[in-house]
């Protein structure tokens, strides 16, 4: 931990100014180290009396507190530290942390079921697969017309003329048309009729 007084430029005045600066690193094993800044304009909370009584100990802290955060984010991303947390600010600083942590716990759900998926997919016989390629053709292929149209689609995106010839595709070659598909499929959309 080092605290000083550095020239730090000003992007809003376009100069540089003298500031207090709180300097923090974090080292973790195998990892190249982490280090945080914490500049005094920045960081001050002129709402929180402490800050006056204990300027060096703040900056500090919060220098510590977000390298921390930075080294460790898989377990620290949404911690924060009291001195951090304006009680004026209309718990805005809480619901930001309360979104990080809604953020995880989605993220681990999707991880969760993208494993499932995936462990359903190894276990799933050909006809299932044969079946999720139909599927996908029959919403590709839903705006043509003819099926004269639709056998060349069928021919240059599968390279079969029918769908009995699939099965005799190894389950890894249905697998990849399949995830070949739905690229297709996504790439139909254009961004106004995302849902999102």
């Amino acid at each position: 931990m080092k605290t000083e007084v550095e020239d730090v430029f000003n992007p809003i005045r376009g100069e540089f100014e003298k500031q207090l600066v709180a300097t923090a690193t974090v080292y973790r094993k195998n990892r190249q180290p982490v280090t945080f800044k914490a500049r005094w304009k920045e960081c001050y909370n002129s709402k929180n009396t402490i800050w006056t009584s204990r300027p060096y100990q703040m900056l500090e802290k919060t220098a510590l507190a977000n390298a921390l955060r930075w080294a460790f984010p898989e377990s620290m991303s949404g911690m924060f530290i009291q001195e951090e947390i304006s009680e004026d600010d209309g718990g805005e600083a809480l619901k930001i942390v309360q979104h990080e942590q809604d953020i995880e716990v989605t993220s681990k759900k999707i991880e969760t079921e993208k494993k499932i998926i995936e462990d359903h997919v190894d276990k799933t016989g050909k006809d299932e697969l044969i079946m999720a390629l139909k599927v996908l053709s029959g919403d590709l292929t839903s705006g043509m017309e003819s099926l004269d149209e639709k056998g060349k689609w069928m021919k240059t995106n599968l390279s079969v003329t029918s769908f009995d010839q699939l099965k005799q595709f190894s389950k890894k070659s249905l697998k990849r048309a399949i995830e070949n598909l739905k690229s297709k499929k996504a790439n139909e959309f254009t961004t106004e009729e995302l849902p999102w």
